[in-house]
């Protein structure tokens, strides 16, 4: 339990609000699905088994098992106190002290520390091991408590896609920023040349993305849709385009490039495309921000490689999107 409340503090400290609260809203779900299933499926530890067989009962007391070598050792009574204080044995299955680490093994990617996620791979397999070790767990429970680990991570993805529990956990992380700001003594420095704008983000926005191909020159394009429904009125959404290589989160590869979406107060968000050359001629390059709707829409298309398309154009294999939306008026276009 140390490790994953230690990078919980990590995430809100150093991360974004939401960060935290998908980790900890992760977390939450993983102890209610363990705790269900503790009342509906009642299972002894190992160790339970070797001393009172499989008779039901609910009175005997917590006991330590193989942790009490450690005790014995050290002469402190660290698992033996720990252990006499476990109202409920029959909680073996799942095993949550397997899913913690795991949670910790699913988000570690936010620390964008390899070094740090390789440690929670290992510190989860030595969590497994002395589960089963010290005869608190069979391999089973510990499977069954990564499981439900997993479990709670996919429900939530899921659940956090849904408008109104979307909207509500951004509303929540807005106003935990606000208040951690107010609350918060220090002073940032001045800079000298320009000021710093602070704001709050509230969150990732909502997008949808469309591919498209004209049927009569084979031309591919990507029509970007960003919906920033609590944006303010005097901000209007920028883009652009960066290379592989000026990113640091993954490796370079000369193949993709990047393009970015930005508005405050929402975080910025990135698409990976193709590394292709961008058509900005009449038509096939244009943006258009609806200030009544709060949707920022950017469409561009992929020059034409001669080596890919040369020959006829209408030949039966070549794949169709269907065709792309006509261009916004002129004087709607960036």
């Amino acid at each position: 339990i140390p490790i994953p409340v230690a990078y919980s503090l990590y995430l809100y400290r150093y991360k974004t609000k939401r960060d935290y609260m998908d980790f900890a809203f992760t977390f939450l779900l993983t102890n209610i699905l363990g705790f269900v299933i503790y009342y509906i499926v009642p299972a002894a530890p190992p160790w339970y088994i070797e001393l009172y067989g499989f008779d039901f009962n609910l009175n005997v007391p917590g006991n330590p098992a193989g942790f009490i070598h450690f005790d014995q050792i050290t002469g402190l009574k660290v698992f033996s106190s720990m252990y006499s204080k476990n109202a409920n044995v029959f909680a073996a299955i799942p095993s949550l002290h397997a899913a913690y680490p795991l949670i910790t093994v699913l988000y570690g990617s936010l620390s964008k520390k390899l070094w740090l996620h390789i440690a929670f791979v290992l510190f989860t397999f030595c969590v497994w091991f002395s589960a089963v070790y010290s005869r608190h767990h069979y391999v089973i429970d510990v499977l069954a408590g990564g499981l439900c680990a997993i479990t709670a991570y996919i429900l939530y993805r899921l659940l956090s896609r849904i408008p109104p529990i979307n909207k509500l956990l951004n509303a929540y992380t807005r106003r935990a920023a606000r208040e951690n700001q107010q609350s918060s003594d220090i002073v940032q420095p001045i800079k000298p040349h320009y000021e710093v704008r602070k704001f709050i983000k509230i969150g990732r926005p909502g997008y949808k993305v469309t591919k498209q191909r004209d049927p009569d020159t084979k031309q591919q394009s990507l029509l970007f849709q960003i919906d920033y429904p609590e944006i303010s009125d005097n901000i209007v959404p920028k883009h652009r385009f960066m290379s592989g290589f000026e990113q640091h989160v993954e490796a370079p590869d000369r193949r993709w490039q990047y393009l970015l979406f930005a508005a405050e107060p929402y975080e910025t968000i990135s698409f990976k495309i193709p590394s292709r050359e961008v058509d900005k001629s009449e038509g096939k390059f244009w943006t258009y921000y609806n200030t009544e709707t709060k949707q920022f829409f950017l469409q561009f298309a992929f020059k034409l490689e001669s080596n890919k398309y040369s020959g006829d154009h209408s030949s039966s294999n070549a794949r169709s999107y269907g065709p792309p939306p006509p261009a916004p008026p002129s004087s709607l276009r960036g």
